[in-house]
């Protein structure tokens, strides 16, 4: 054979590989690029959010119902901007946003790992449709009626798929479990704030106006819209806090019976366990007093019992995460 023939095939297959390897961390590093400039949009997009709710509903605010030309060209910049690190235009962006919220499309269109990218984008939109319209979101009687129930409807969708991929937690520990608490504490959490916000600038003073005054006539639809986000809101985080507190409860015993039913030696996940098992019921002298003193104490059931402790305490934790979102919208039920 000869051997010129077999180096340059081999240089050749080194070097196709080498290129493959590139091309793939390329790719990861525009991931990641714009995870970052992602990220980076939000904090300047939950303060103008926030302004475009309290601006909405002053009298200060021009009769076309648009705010300062300013804010309005930054709030457009950065959403595009967010579009765009979902390798999506502005527009493409709420037309998918909204084809999910009625059923014609799904979050994988997306990306599996987008889920809680997407609905930021529809929270920091339905704000910015307070003031500005979009053509799919058009204002009906002086109300973004169409935008507030595309939002309402995402995040029953995100919530429940989420519910379903992560339940029970024994059968896939943690899961989907990061992306719930991401929703719950990212998502769901600006738009109590903007929902908070709209609530002042209707009722400044803080209290809920008498229903015999004109202002409050003169805000009853966007109060309706309001209430029903707010009970939206509610309803979700209730789902997730009866699924924490199922979880929660469920007997410890019949959790580590579970776990302990899944070490079998055809199950590589579980094979170092099975290791440490056969190493525990040996005597291994030669590996050391402290080695195998270690492993004389070594107990997969024990290990077991804390994995379980551990994942009931980080779920209490999201629990009463769920149970302060729930007071606080509690508190502006009170003022609508």
């Amino acid at each position: 054979m000869d051997m010129n023939y077999v180096v340059k095939g081999a240089s050749q297959a080194q070097g196709s590989s080498g290129s493959e390897y590139k091309h793939q961390a390329c790719e990861n590093e525009s991931i990641v690029r714009k995870a970052i400039e992602r990220k980076s949009l939000v904090p300047r997009l939950i303060y103008l959010s926030i302004q475009s709710a309290s601006t909405s509903q002053k009298e200060t605010v021009e009769c076309s119902g648009t705010i300062n030309d300013t804010k309005n060209e930054e709030f457009r910049f950065l959403l595009e901007k967010y579009a765009s690190s979902l390798s999506l235009s502005f527009d493409d962006a709420v037309k998918l946003t909204y084809e999910i919220s009625i059923g014609q499309s799904s979050f994988k269109d997306f990306g599996t790992d987008m889920v809680v990218d997407c609905l930021n984008f529809a929270v920091f939109l339905n704000a910015w449709n307070l003031n500005f319209t979009h053509p799919l979101l058009p204002h009906q009687d002086g109300v973004n009626i169409i935008s507030w129930n595309m939002l309402e409807n995402l995040i029953k969708i995100c919530i429940s798929e989420q519910l379903t991929c992560t339940r029970p937690v024994p059968n896939s520990p943690g899961s989907q479990l990061p992306i719930l608490v991401q929703l719950i504490t990212e998502s769901l959490t600006w738009h109590g704030l903007i929902i908070q916000s709209y609530i002042k600038s209707m009722f400044p003073s803080g209290k809920k106006k008498k229903k015999s005054e004109p202002g409050d006539r003169s805000n009853f639809r966007h109060l309706q819209v309001v209430r029903s986000s707010i009970d939206w809101l509610c309803d979700e985080i209730q789902e997730v806090h009866k699924w924490l507190e199922d979880e929660i409860n469920r007997p410890e015993d019949s959790r580590l019976d579970f776990w302990l039913s899944q070490l079998n030696p055809e199950r590589r996940s579980v094979s170092v366990l099975r290791i440490l098992d056969d190493f525990a019921a040996s005597s291994h002298e030669e590996l050391g007093e402290r080695i195998s003193g270690a492993l004389r104490l070594w107990s997969s059931a024990d290990v077991m019992r804390k994995i379980i402790r551990s994942q009931s305490s980080l779920l209490s934790r999201f629990q009463h995460i769920c149970d302060s979102k729930l007071e606080m919208l509690e508190s502006l039920k009170r003022l609508v």
